[in-house]
């Protein structure tokens, strides 16, 4: 007995294959994956180009957060304040959200 699954076979019950992204597509849903992403492990290659697809969104705003959190941590970081970073999304335009 074999407990853990091979590679195809996680990608055949967990992943997101061709079959599902069809479905997922025909229903209008958006996919989300926080990076970095095993291609054709948890996901086909064509969830990358997936019209609704969130994950460069996700990735790049994951990335912010983490850096966000680290200068915070260090000695002298301060902790951004939501009127700041609300400003500064403003201004720069590029949080995009469906």
């Amino acid at each position: 007995m074999q407990f853990f699954p091979s590679v195809r076979e996680y990608h055949r019950v967990y992943g997101i294959t061709t079959a599902r992204l069809a479905e997922i597509r025909d229903r209008g849903l958006y996919i989300m994956h926080p990076g970095p992403v095993n291609r054709g492990v948890e996901l086909c290659d064509a969830v990358m180009d997936y019209e609704r697809s969130l994950i460069t969104n996700q990735v790049e705003n994951g990335i912010s957060i983490r850096m966000a959190v680290l200068d915070w941590l260090t000695p002298g970081g301060e902790f951004p304040k939501q009127e700041s970073y609300v400003a500064q999304q403003r201004a720069s335009s590029k949080l995009v959200m469906p």
